[in-house]
């Protein structure tokens, strides 16, 4: 969430190529947030993992986290942590 603050902020200052250079860092992870059927499963697990949320637990009728989908999220962060993409 915060890197859609940073890059909002970036807009409205007026450094449009930073923005967009901060956007284009995070679309990897945005893209597999947008997955269907899972995706707010993704997202309130990226979320558990920063510390907003107490649990990552969806409700029904929305999916949970399968084994392959949360190994191939944990891949997605640690490529975005090399790259210093979410910091």
């Amino acid at each position: 969430m915060e890197i859609l603050v940073r890059i909002v902020s970036l807009f409205r200052a007026g450094k449009i190529d930073d923005a967009a250079e901060v956007l284009s860092g995070a679309v990897p992870l945005m893209r597999f947030e947008f997955q269907e059927g899972i995706g707010m499963a993704i997202r309130k697990e990226v979320l558990y993992r920063r510390g907003a949320l107490a649990s990552p637990t969806t409700r029904p009728p929305a999916a949970a986290l399968d084994t392959t989908t949360r190994e191939a999220l944990d891949r997605v962060l640690a490529w975005a942590d090399r790259c210093g993409r979410l910091s």
